[in-house]
C-alpha cells in the first residue's frame, strides 16, 4: 500500500516540508552512505566506509543525532521516506505551521536516534523513518478519519497481479503501518530495520499532537474532527476558533 494524497485542505503551502525534502535529497546524494563512493546508494558494513552524518555507536558525534535524518541507505530508501514525507508531512506543515513543523519533526527524528541509541543498536542508524513515522503519529490524533489515497498492489494465487487505487481512513492506515512495525521489531530483529525508531516516533508523535490538542495550542478548523474529538462523540468543528 502506497500512500499517494490526502484529503487535507491546508491553509497554508507547506514550504517547510517542500524544503526539509529537497535538503535530505540532496544530502543523501552528494554525501553517499558509503564514503568515496558519490551515488553509491548501496551500504557497505565497515563502519570505517560510513558516512561522518550516520548514526554510529561505534564512532558517534552528538551531530549525527540530527544528520542521520538526511542520509539513506539507498535510492529506494530515499525514494520511500521522501515519498511518506511529501504525503503526511505537507498537512502536519500546514496545520502546526513551519516553525512548528520544523521542530516537530527535528525533536521527534532527534528523540528517536537517542532511544535507538540507548538500547545499544549494533549496526550504523541512517535514514529519516523514525521522524516520518512520528509525523504520521501525528497524523493519526489530528486527522484520523480523512482518508488517505492509495496505490495497492495485490498477488493472485501467484499467479495474477493487479494494481488499483482505493481509498482508507487516516487511522486505518496508520495502525497498518503501526502493525507492520511491531511484527518487524518482534519477529525480524535480524531485518536491518529499526522497527524501534519507527514504534517510538509514532507513539512520540501522537503524544505529541495530543498534547498539543490538550493545551489548546492547536485546534480544530471548519469540517475537522480530531482522535480526541471523535472519541468522545463530538462532530467535526463547525466554525474556526
Amino acid at each position: 500500500m502506497i500512500p499517494l494524497t490526502v484529503d487535507v485542505p491546508m491553509k497554508r503551502l507547506p514550504w517547510a516540508n517542500w524544503g526539509l525534502i529537497l535538503a535530505t535529497i540532496l544530502v543523501s546524494i552528494a554525501i553517499p552512505y558509503a564514503a568515496g563512493e558519490r551515488f553509491h546508494f548501496l551500504p557497505k558494513h565497515s563502519t570505517k566506509d560510513l558516512s561522518p552524518l550516520v548514526l554510529d555507536r561505534n564512532h558517534f558525534a552528538p551531530h549525527q543525532l540530527v544528520t542521520h535524518l538526511f542520509q539513506h541507505a539507498g535510492l529506494l530508501h530515499l525514494i520511500g521516506n521522501m515519498l511518506f514525507l511529501f504525503v503526511f508531512g505537507n498537512a502536519i506543515n500546514a496545520k502546526l505551521g513551519h516553525v512548528g513543523f520544523l521542530a516537530s519533526y527535528l525533536g521527534i527524528g532527534v528523540l528517536v536516534g537517542a532511544c535507538w541509541f540507548a538500547v545499544g543498536g549494533a549496526s550504523a542508524c541512517v535514514g529519516a523513518s523514525g521522524a516520518i513515522m512520528g509525523m504520521c503519529g501525528m497524523f493519526f490524533v489530528l486527522y484520523p478519519r480523512n482518508d488517505v489515497h492509495l496505490f495497492w498492489d495485490e498477488l493472485e494465487l501467484m499467479i495474477l497481479t493487479r494494481s488499483f487505487t482505493g481509498d482508507l481512513p487516516g487511522w486505518a492506515i496508520v495502525l497498518i503501518y503501526f502493525a507492520f512495525d511491531v511484527w518487524g521489531a518482534i519477529f525480524e530483529r535480524d531485518a536491518g530495520i529499526a522497527y524501534i525508531s519507527h514504534i517510538i516516533g509514532a507513539l512520540t508523535g501522537a503524544a505529541l499532537a495530543i498534547t498539543l490538542l490538550k493545551s489548546e495550542f492547536l485546534t480544530p478548523d471548519t469540517g475537522e474532527q480530531t482522535l480526541l474529538m471523535w472519541m468522545a462523540g463530538e462532530e467535526p468543528a463547525r466554525d474556526v476558533r
